[in-house]
Order: structure tokens, then C-alpha cells, then sequence
């Protein structure tokens, strides 16, 4: 794979089209389609460009970035004008530090005794309110506002599946399916029933996992849990969040 500027990977078509009848408006569709054709090769190029990564982050880019230009074609997946690396990783990080800032929040006031410090939080997160509003917070960073669903929501809009932990990368989520023991319960879509942030050192994680405790930082994503068994971990890339697109796969799920 050739490596440099997109000018010297993608030829110029050797008979441009004229314009639509619309001139300007014309141009403008005519350059969106050469965009479209050239997304891809684009998305590989650039894979080798961000600077200090250990191994197993290149390792985990190189699989990401093959992902994202196989989904290049798919309609409203990422967007024409790719972020550039250094811009997605300082996003990364910021989505990262962001989440800390949370650290010591409770999970939710009704697990906690009336007139305790907790209880009388002004900001109560659980898993999935954590990552809503780091997203929220940083809305104009990302270029997109994330819905209120949940972690089963936030686990459909991120169409990158990593096949191991070998390939996540600091900020990239940790998504927990599993069966509640409570047959009552009514079953999240996918089975998703908890989601934690990785923060990029063995298996650390940043996440509000117990009902009466804070958000905090965990020395594993793996525990075991009263709530729910037959745990499997999903481990999903943020990187189309990072390219400012989140749209649902299974609007139905």
C-alpha cells in the first residue's frame, strides 16, 4: 500500500463529466461523487500516520481503518471529509479525560439513604448516562448529538466490532451482554446489559457499574454480577463517533 497525499493515490478521471445543468450545483455533485470513489483509499492511507502508537494500537487502527472503508459505502455510515488522525486522537483523548471528570458521581438516587451526600447529588449516571453525557458535553467536538437510549442504543450506533481486547484503543467501549436471572426483566436489544469505557492500560476501565456505588475507575471490565450471567464482552471502536456520524444499524432492535 502506497503511503503520501490522497493526490498521489487516486488519479484524476481521465474525462471529467461537464457540469449539471445548475452550474455550481452541478460541480458540487459531480466532486461528491469523486469523493465517494476515493473515501476509502483515503481512510487506508492515513492508517500508518498517527504518531506514538504501541503495537497493538497500530495493530487495532489497521483493523479499524480496513472496517471503515468497507463501510465507506453504506449510506450516512461515515462522513465525505474524514477527520484527520491527529484531530481524531486529540478528540479521543478529550472524550477520555471528559469521562474522568466524572469519577465519584453517583449511580442513581433512589439506591441511596435520604440526606447522605449521595442522595443529594445535583448529578446522578449510570453505564449508559456516563457515556450519553460525555457525548453530550462534547456535541459540537463530535459533530452530532446521541440519542437517549441506552447501552443497548449506544452499542447499535457503533457499526465496528473489534475481534479482541488487543485491538481497542483508550476510549474505545467495553459492552457486556448477558441473560438476567430475573425472568420478569424485560430483555435489552442484543442483550447488552452494561457498557464501560477502556482507558488504553491492561484491562482498566472507567465506568458506573454498581447500583449503589459512584462512577470510578475498575482494575478489569470483567466482574461478576447479581443481576445478570452467561456475561460475554463485545468490544466496539468509537472511531465512526470520532468521524462525527451516530446512526443506529437496528432501528427496530
Amino acid at each position: 500500500m502506497r503511503k503520501g497525499p490522497l493526490s498521489d493515490s487516486v488519479s484524476p478521471e481521465p474525462n471529467p463529466k461537464p457540469p449539471l445543468r445548475g452550474g455550481s450545483t452541478g460541480e458540487r455533485l459531480d466532486k461528491h461523487i469523486e469523493d465517494k470513489k476515493s473515501l476509502s483509499i483515503r481512510a487506508v492511507n492515513v492508517v500508518d500516520q498517527q504518531p506514538d502508537l504501541s503495537w497493538s494500537q497500530k495493530l487495532g487502527r489497521s483493523f479499524v481503518w480496513e472496517e471503515l472503508r468497507r463501510l465507506a459505502g453504506r449510506k450516512g455510515t461515515i462522513p465525505r471529509w474524514p477527520r484527520q488522525p491527529e484531530a481524531q486522537w486529540q478528540l479521543r483523548m478529550k472524550f477520555l479525560e471528559r469521562a474522568k471528570s466524572y469519577i465519584g458521581v453517583p449511580y442513581a438516587k433512589k439506591y441511596h439513604l435520604p440526606g447522605t451526600p449521595e442522595s443529594e447529588s445535583l448529578l446522578f449516571l449510570d453505564c449508559c448516562g456516563l457515556i450519553r453525557r460525555v457525548v453530550q458535553d462534547l456535541m459540537e467536538d463530535f459533530g452530532f448529538y446521541i440519542g437517549p437510549g441506552n447501552q443497548a442504543y449506544q452499542y447499535d450506533t457503533l457499526p465496528i466490532t473489534l475481534p479482541s481486547e488487543e485491538h481497542l484503543k483508550p476510549g474505545d467501549l467495553v459492552f457486556i451482554s448477558g441473560t438476567y436471572f430475573d425472568p420478569q426483566r424485560t430483555r435489552q436489544a442484543h442483550d447488552i446489559v452494561h457498557v464501560e469505557i477502556w482507558l488504553g492500560e491492561e484491562e482498566r476501565s472507567l465506568g458506573a457499574r454498581w447500583k449503589t456505588g459512584k462512577v470510578q475507575i475498575f482494575d478489569s471490565y470483567q466482574f461478576v454480577s447479581k443481576t445478570y450471567g452467561d456475561i460475554k464482552y463485545h468490544f466496539k471502536s468509537i472511531e465512526t463517533w470520532l468521524q462525527g456520524t451516530c446512526v443506529r444499524s437496528s432501528p427496530g432492535a
